[in-house]
């Protein structure tokens, strides 16, 4: 039961064929205009004088709401999501390397400024990079990466971990593999009984589908349906997903430096988080691919429930 040998990294599949840039003014709403990356089951849509995101769509399927938005979690700020005081500049397009590629520019208040990179090819493969310059004063984080909004139906969450040890108890939140649901059937009685920890109900999500997986190979967020997204990575990213009220939520951090809530048990765990000041850089990478339950390749299934 114990393996041996390096994991094998998920491959990133990439054509050469680019997705395809569509500007159009939508006649169903005066002056509104879109900006659309379209592929062969996949469609990104913007709003170009806002930059914000209308959709994306797997086969025609919703299964991204807003996003990417730049995630900063403060070491005593645990419930603050996001920099907040979006500015959007101005957006770019054009096409290269193979892929079709949307550049947003835009600040956050006077902390943050930069731009997020939205590339995508003609089978839908979409990379999301960003890279910002922090401008304030000296602050300890706890994560930083990008945040997704999805349909509150994206409740199935698997994954593929690199883990600290070779085999874990079936129901420990830190196994390597799993699949989970947000809320999980069967009684939340008190005390517990023989209920595992994992199954500790929560309004943002039981225990298991809202702790961080850690040091990911890939995760899928899906409906029961099989609508959603898979993030594929190499072993270093980690995210984090929580239920809203209308929606769900998805970061996906480059960095993680333990819980955001600042007690002395977590900072003698993991520290004080990663110190900012002005001048850094924050940047990264984020590999999507827009899962739709009638194209393309299925959420992974080799896993154990």
């Amino acid at each position: 039961r114990i393996p041996f040998g390096p994991h094998p990294l998920p491959g990133w599949p990439r054509t050469e064929q680019p997705a395809d840039i569509w500007k159009n003014p939508l006649i169903f709403l005066s002056s509104m205009e879109e900006l659309r990356l379209r592929g062969a089951h996949s469609d990104l849509i913007l709003e170009p004088r806002s930059g914000a995101l209308l959709g994306g769509l797997a086969a025609g399927q919703q299964v991204l709401i807003a996003g990417p938005a730049l995630h900063v979690l403060n070491n005593l700020s645990p419930f603050q999501e996001n920099p907040s005081d979006w500015k959007f500049e101005k957006i770019e397009t054009e096409t290269r390397g193979g892929q079709a590629l949307i550049r947003k520019f835009g600040k956050y208040g006077d902390l943050y400024s930069g731009y997020f990179d939205i590339a995508m090819d003609h089978q839908g493969n979409l990379e999301f990079s960003y890279r910002f310059t922090y401008n304030g004063p000296p602050v300890n984080t706890r994560e930083i990466g990008l945040a997704f909004e999805m349909p509150v139906a994206c409740d199935h969450l698997a994954w593929d971990r690199k883990a600290e040890y070779s085999d874990y108890p079936e129901d420990h939140i830190g196994r390597p593999r799993g699949l989970t649901v947000a809320h999980p059937p069967g009684s939340q009685t008190v005390p517990p009984g023989n209920r595992p920890f994992g199954l500790d109900d929560h309004p943002w999500g039981s225990n298991d589908f809202r702790s961080t997986k850690r040091n990911i190979y890939w995760v899928s967020l899906t409906s029961a349906d099989g609508d959603g997204v898979e993030i594929i990575s190499n072993g270093t990213q980690h995210i984090r997903a929580t239920v809203g009220t209308f929606s769900t939520r998805l970061h996906v951090q480059d960095y993680f430096g333990g819980s955001g809530v600042g007690t002395s048990e977590w900072d003698d765990l993991y520290g004080y988080g990663r110190a900012l000041k002005s001048g850094d850089v924050l940047q990264g990478l984020v590999r999507v691919r827009l899962l739709g339950r009638k194209s393309g390749p299925p959420p992974r299934s080799d896993i154990n429930p």
